[in-house]
């Protein structure tokens, strides 16, 4: 495919960058993509899953950045999930210190997540 035709298919991601370019500088929540040096429209993405990311625009990518480390384990991981929502069961954030601290390094360290 060449760039211009993936350009006619992002027409969603042109418009919620059109969008973003009104309420973010550059249209993204990142210096280095702001694409004003490169040229372009970014790809706007709506869901994830693993190691597969699904753009606005319905086209399916392979995420090899995976946010850059803290994805290691892929977006949507299940046992991620589920100790983020036992997390949340009790609280979001104390910013002080709790009970729980080091806990899941502790277990990352071990190689038992």
């Amino acid at each position: 495919m060449t760039p211009q035709e993936a350009t006619s298919t992002n027409n969603l991601s042109r418009e919620y960058f059109e969008r973003a370019l009104r309420i973010a500088p550059g249209g993204v929540h990142s210096p280095v993509r702001a694409f004003k040096g490169v040229g372009g429209t970014p790809i706007f993405f709506r869901s994830a899953q693993g190691g597969t990311m699904t753009s606005v625009d319905g086209r399916e990518y392979v995420d090899f950045c995976q946010s850059f480390g803290p994805l290691i384990l892929g977006h949507r991981d299940p046992d991620v999930a589920a100790a983020v929502r036992e997390a949340i069961e009790i609280a979001w954030s104390f910013f002080a210190s709790e009970q729980r601290f080091g806990g899941r390094g502790r277990q990352f360290k071990r190689g038992r997540f």
